[in-house]
């Protein structure tokens, strides 16, 4: 399998409405955690950063539902930041968060 051949393989997987709606769940899993008993495994988030982000997570999570094409660069950056311990989302500069979805909206 050629490298492009990958790479389409690999954008179909995190466009696929399976994978947008669990990112989708993730991130709402992000709100709630702000409010009730936190959700194992979101111990150490940045949850001030996420009260400031919440306009643009809900965003994200209208966008990730949405009928409107999710384009596959952005869907990366936002699985990247759910997953990566080194994220935004467990940094202790709140703004790189901000900064990282208003990035993850504006992906090409």
């Amino acid at each position: 399998m050629s490298s492009s051949e990958c790479l389409r393989r690999r954008a179909s997987e995190l466009t696929a409405d399976s994978t947008r709606e669990a990112m989708a769940v993730s991130f709402e899993h992000l709100l709630v955690g702000m409010t009730h008993t936190l959700p194992i495994g979101l111990a150490h988030v940045n949850w001030r950063a996420v009260r400031v982000a919440t306009p643009l997570i809900d965003r994200l999570v209208k966008r990730l539902r949405g009928d409107s094409r999710v384009r596959a660069h952005g869907a990366a950056r936002a699985k990247l930041l759910l997953a990566e311990r080194g994220s935004a989302l467990y940094a202790k500069d709140g703004r790189l968060l901000v900064d990282d979805l208003r990035s993850v909206l504006a992906a090409p």
